[in-house]
């Protein structure tokens, strides 16, 4: 991962580099007459970078999207794992008792087990043996009004629907990394132009201090933001699933409460330097306080697990009369 060359908030950054080319702009005469490159449309451009940087999706954005894909493949698996247990119903209606561990095996049950843990190549296998094997089988299974006729269609939109979802999920899974190093390599770029700029306008205007900060990276951040404030990001997970979930965090030692959203993520600004504790509470888990040491106009980020306050293993396959479901540990 690419580090960023700016030593505060990237919100901070944008809006400094941001106002340097406005400042800019206001002095254009003298900057144009120093380097004939500076012009009002030049400044325009550069502002129109750091509104493009800006708009890049943040890392925030991302995780909350893979999480949002996962909970819907989650959802999708459940779907596959209910109908891969109707088909295994059929087999038992038209097979001998002899014969069903034999059918269910050919029908991809060896499969099923990781399958159940949300292992989704064993998941992925499941159905397309499954699917296979109803092809194959198709004229014994709908025998005396058993399996519906409209079973394997829509067995068949199940394991497409997953494979969609699933593609989804992997494609933003490797393109997260590599759009944060996107975002990365832009902001840099727009605050380098705006530190080469501001050094262009500090020479320019030696021994006028007022001038001078105008073109001050550090001296504009403090104008915009005084107090050097620090940000804490946290994004509150359910220890067991690994997903999202709606949380209230309190600065502890004061009445600041935010709650989370439906990717759990919190954002706390305005934080004093140094340890800030927070306390995260969530209904149905336990409480927990966690504490981050913020540095001056930082953002520090950090997910926090919550644990059920009872941890149950709950089965993910919805019974059907007569068959012999295996209960699956919620992952």
């Amino acid at each position: 991962m690419k580090n960023a060359k700016f030593n505060c908030a990237m919100g901070l950054m944008y809006l400094a580099v941001r106002k340097m080319w406005q400042n800019c702009k206001l002095n254009i005469t003298d900057m144009h007459n120093f380097k004939s490159k500076y012009t009002d449309a030049f400044c325009d451009a550069r502002i129109a970078e750091v509104d493009a940087a800006e708009a890049m999706p943040t890392e925030e954005a991302r995780a909350a999207a893979h999480s949002m894909l996962r909970l819907e493949l989650m959802t999708t698996g459940r779907t596959c794992r209910q109908d891969w247990q109707s088909l295994k119903m059929y087999i038992k209606t038209a097979f001998a008792p002899e014969q069903w561990q034999i059918q269910w095996d050919a029908a991809g049950m060896n499969s099923y087990y990781a399958a159940g843990n949300n292992n989704w190549t064993s998941l992925t296998e499941l159905m397309s043996e499954g699917s296979a094997y109803i092809a194959a089988n198709k004229a014994v299974l709908l025998a005396g009004d058993n399996m519906p006729a409209g079973f394997e269609a829509q067995f068949n939109a199940s394991k497409a629907e997953l494979n969609d979802k699933l593609s989804a999920f992997t494609d933003a899974e490797v393109n997260a990394e590599f759009g944060q190093e996107q975002k990365m390599d832009a902001s840099n770029s727009v605050y380098d132009q705006a530190i080469m700029m501001g050094e262009d306008g500090f020479h320019l205007f030696d021994g006028q201090e007022l001038k001078q900060n105008m073109f001050s990276f550090a001296a504009v951040c403090e104008l915009i933001d005084p107090r050097g404030s620090s940000t804490a990001i946290l994004t509150v997970l359910n220890a067991t699933t690994g997903t999202p979930i709606i949380a209230e965090v309190e600065l502890v030692g004061s009445d600041r409460k935010v709650t989370s959203g439906a990717d759990g993520r919190v954002e706390m600004g305005h934080l004093a330097q140094g340890e800030n504790s927070f306390k995260v509470t969530a209904d149905g888990f336990t409480t927990q306080t966690v504490t981050l040491n913020l540095n001056v106009g930082a953002t520090s980020r950090t997910e926090v697990e919550m644990a059920p306050m009872f941890g149950e293993t709950v089965s993910e396959v919805t019974p059907i009369p007569g068959a012999e479901p295996v209960p699956v540990p919620v992952s």
